[in-house]
Order: structure tokens, then C-alpha cells, then sequence
């Protein structure tokens, strides 16, 4: 994982100076935010899928590992990173990329999906209301 190994070469080392950094590079961890309105349906377990920049036509297969324990501002928006295990063929994922990634959280009714954004938005505002 080290850059520019070969530049090190006959170099001296005090001793406990770090020479270089090895990885298993056969599975990577992603990950992937989530929106806050989305939680609930996220669990560590689910599948997940992932697009990146570098190969638009490939898609990548993985894991939900792990929830993060605390929500991060992005922009105006407010995100739970989950860490996606994938498996990296030929070594092709990367430190760095960036792309899409999908939790499959299950199977909704047309119905749910059309209308939970609008519902939390009116139980959000009616809530504070009721005694």
C-alpha cells in the first residue's frame, strides 16, 4: 500500500520506523451514506450494490458490515456512513474512488414508496401539535 516502495530501497531505518503498509487488497470496504430519512430500513447484513466513476458499466456486489454510530452533515443533508464489504476482482477498487451505492433494504408496495416522504413530512409537522 506504500507508494514509491521501490524508493526506499538501501535507505537506513532507525529502529520502529515503519518501512511499509500491507493489505489484503482481495475485499474492500466502501462506504456508503445514507440519508437520515432511511435509517430505519437499513441494517448491517442487507445487500448492497455500487457503481463507481472509474467503471460505469460494472457493478459490484456487497455487504452492509457495519452502521456508523454517528450521523455526519453533507451538505445541507445529514448521513450515516454504512461500510459495504465488496469483493475486488483483479484488484481494480481503489482508495478514493467515488460512485453510487444501493442498500437493498427489501420489498415495498408502489404505495409505500410513493407515499412515505409525504406522510413523514405531515406527521413531522402535526406531531409537535398533539398534547
Amino acid at each position: 500500500m506504500t507508494p514509491r516502495i521501490e524508493e526506499r530501497v538501501g535507505q537506513r531505518l532507525a529502529r520502529g520506523t515503519e518501512l511499509c503498509v500491507v493489505a489484503d487488497v482481495n475485499t474492500v470496504t466502501a462506504e456508503v451514506a445514507v440519508p437520515q430519512e432511511d435509517l430505519a430500513y437499513v441494517r448491517a447484513g442487507q445487500p448492497a450494490t455500487l457503481k463507481l466513476n472509474p467503471y460505469p458499466t460494472r457493478t459490484f456486489e456487497g455487504t452492509v458490515t457495519r452502521l456508523g454510530a454517528r450521523l455526519r452533515e453533507q451538505g445541507a443533508d445529514r448521513v450515516l456512513i454504512a461500510e459495504v464489504r465488496v469483493e475486488n476482482p483483479g484488484e481494480v477498487l481503489k482508495t478514493g474512488m467515488l460512485g453510487f451505492g444501493k442498500v437493498h433494504a427489501g420489498r415495498r408496495s408502489i404505495g409505500f414508496l410513493l407515499l412515505r416522504h409525504p406522510a413523514r413530512y405531515f406527521w413531522s409537522r402535526l406531531w409537535p401539535l398533539l398534547p
